[in-house]
């Protein structure tokens, strides 16, 4: 009585905390608005859709995130180009200095999606350097760190507007690039580059006239600045003019591509563990969920007692068959012919007499004709079978042909 109602309850208490379970999992949450450009999360101002699809517009090629503790031994300065700014950085040209060598990994491109890049000097260095000897760099945030621009030479303007907890999704500006137009969603802020050396080339220009976005060529690569990353949202690339995003992007070579979110983490931060890759797919958190659900209801059917197995009760079986088989097959093993034969006439002999009612022993001429009458067989079948089995039975060795001969006599009287 005490197991039943324990089991009961344990029962409800499992029930009630799937329940609980798979209603936290499918009820509806505050949605996250601010520009987090993470590229695992699904909220709309990440940036999961973009760095999924990324592999598609470099073709046969690697796409790989590089990591803080990676970025510094990706990008190495070089001593020729560390104090050269502005004009005098991009004036800069192989011939005046034969010792400036590409080095092997510069045939790469370089893509960072984030609210406000972030590098040290070391980074900045490298950056340049990678450049200058080959590589393509395009960074977009809504600001740069401040070593960066001093080096290219070039200002941005801040200016912040007042945003609500959620943004005016439906207000559009037109923005140009070269001879097209496309429509961006609004942010909360309004950045622009307002100085840059006349080495930049201009690549978007908004509605109001402010440049949104620049490039330069540096030695053999080229490096692009765009301050407008909300194109590679979830948000704008499911419901925004996303051929933007697509133009921007096919400047860029196809060549081996590396791309990184927010350099300044700290770290650890970027390393997220098993439970959040999963949470992170639908299929994948309600697989888990099912499994959860599954492993608590198996422990619970095992609460109960086991009984002990009831045997299988085999109906009973016919074993003179088998005798006589076994009994048959020892007899052809020993090549006894005579014992069989006397133990097949004998068989015949009282098969006769229970089907026929023929008791005499001595076989004449009125035992066999009554046979023929009521066997239906031919006389000269019968006479033959009791001949040839008196002859044979009376000889000293019994041939394997004789034996057959005689048993298939035999079967004259098989029904």
């Amino acid at each position: 009585m005490w197991r039943k109602l324990v089991v009961g309850v344990v029962v409800v208490f499992f029930v009630a905390l799937a329940y609980s379970i798979m209603t936290y999992a499918v009820q509806e949450r505050p949605q996250n608005w601010s520009y987090g450009f993470n590229q695992y999360s699904t909220e709309p101002f990440s940036t999961r859709i973009f760095f999924k699809q990324l592999p598609d517009f470099f073709p046969e090629k690697e796409v790989e995130k590089v990591r803080q503790e990676n970025f510094y031994s990706l990008f190495w300065s070089n001593p020729e180009l560390n104090d050269l700014y502005g004009d005098s950085l991009l004036n800069f040209t192989v011939e005046e200095s034969n010792s400036v060598e590409p080095y092997p990994t510069s045939d790469f491109n370089y893509i960072s999606v984030c609210n406000n890049f972030q590098s040290n000097y070391y980074g900045t260095t490298g950056l340049i350097s990678h450049v200058f000897s080959g590589g393509h760099v395009q960074l977009h945030a809504f600001d740069f760190n401040y070593p960066l621009l001093e080096r290219l030479g070039v200002k941005i303007e801040f200016i912040p507007r007042n945003s609500d907890t959620v943004p005016n999704l439906t207000t559009q500006t037109v923005i140009h690039r070269k001879t097209d137009t496309f429509e961006l969603r609004n942010t909360g802020n309004d950045n622009y580059f307002r100085e840059y050396t006349s080495h930049f080339d201009t690549l978007l220009i908004n509605d109001s006239g402010q440049v949104q976005g620049i490039r330069a060529k540096l030695g053999h690569g080229s490096i692009s600045l765009y301050c407008v990353p909300q194109l590679f949202t979830n948000y704008d690339l499911l419901n925004v003019d996303r051929e933007l995003a697509e133009s921007i992007l096919s400047e860029l070579p196809v060549e081996d591509t590396y791309w990184s979110t927010n350099l300044n983490q700290y770290e650890g931060e970027d390393k997220k563990g098993l439970l959040y890759f999963i949470f992170s797919y639908s299929t994948l958190k309600w697989a888990y969920f099912i499994l959860l659900f599954s492993l608590l209801f198996y422990f619970v059917l095992n609460l109960q007692r086991k009984q002990r197995a009831i045997p299988v009760l085999e109906s009973p079986k016919n074993l003179s068959l088998s005798f006589l088989q076994t009994m048959s097959d020892l007899h052809y093993a020993r090549l006894d012919y005579h014992s069989i034969l006397r133990k097949k006439m004998n068989y015949l002999r009282n098969q006769i007499k229970v089907e026929y009612h023929l008791h005499q022993n001595e076989v004449d001429d009125w035992y066999m004709d009554q046979l023929v009458k009521r066997s239906k067989i031919k006389k000269e079948s019968i006479q033959r079978l009791f001949k040839f089995y008196n002859e044979t039975i009376q000889r000293k060795n019994i041939t394997k042909a004789e034996f057959e001969s005689l048993c298939n006599l035999f079967q004259l009287f098989k029904k």
